[in-house]
């Protein structure tokens, strides 16, 4: 088990994934809510279950998870209905994977850090922030996607304002990609230092 967890988290097209591949440049053991999602989602005895709540995900028995996440981000029922199936297992999974390490510092990247309840697990919450204006922009880029889509995957989420209330560490992504990989090492610094006196 690490000695300290920091939980990750901000919303669609924030920058999770580029910051946790910096963080783990910088030498940090991460933990990513999305690619335990894909691991979780491929057990067969999952399939079963989403295909006996959303037979229309399936084409010739095999889940298209573009329709899956169609359906989602535009029915919150159909959200929560896939989110019972899925988050007890992802929220088991990343945990055991923070318990198998002995890393001196583990970083726990989740989307839904917070409304998982994931957020109880961590000794420091980090909020990555992007203004609404370029979340959409970034969005309609990364998944070739129309403007009222990528809106549609923001209000599906808790709201920056929500999220911003957890943090204990505010990192903002409206700049360069640079910019964003200073803040990050000048936070991923202070946070050794505290830890590490």
């Amino acid at each position: 088990m690490p000695d300290l967890v920091i939980g990750l988290t901000g919303g669609a097209g924030s920058g999770k994934s580029e910051a946790s591949l910096f963080l783990a440049e910088l030498g940090a053991y991460v933990v990513d809510a999305d690619q335990v999602s894909r691991e979780v989602i491929s057990r067969p005895e999952v399939q079963n279950e989403i295909k006996e709540v959303f037979p229309q995900v399936f084409e010739n028995g095999v889940l298209n998870r573009q329709i899956l996440r169609d359906l989602i981000f535009s029915s919150r029922e159909d959200r929560e209905k896939l989110n019972q199936i899925l988050h007890p297992r992802i929220f088991d999974k990343m945990v055991e994977r923070i318990g198998e390490r002995k890393d001196r510092i583990c970083v726990l990247t989740a989307p839904l850090l917070i409304e998982t309840g994931l957020h109880h697990t961590v000794d420091e919450i980090w909020v990555i922030d992007v203004s609404p204006e370029i979340q959409i922009k970034r969005l309609m880029e990364r998944d070739k996607i129309s403007k009222e889509k990528a809106e549609a995957m923001i209000k599906s989420q808790m709201s920056g304002e929500e999220r911003r209330a957890y943090a204990d560490q505010i990192i903002h992504n409206n700049g360069t990609l640079g910019e964003f990989k200073l803040s990050l090492e000048k936070k991923w610094q202070a946070f050794l230092s505290r830890a590490l006196s």
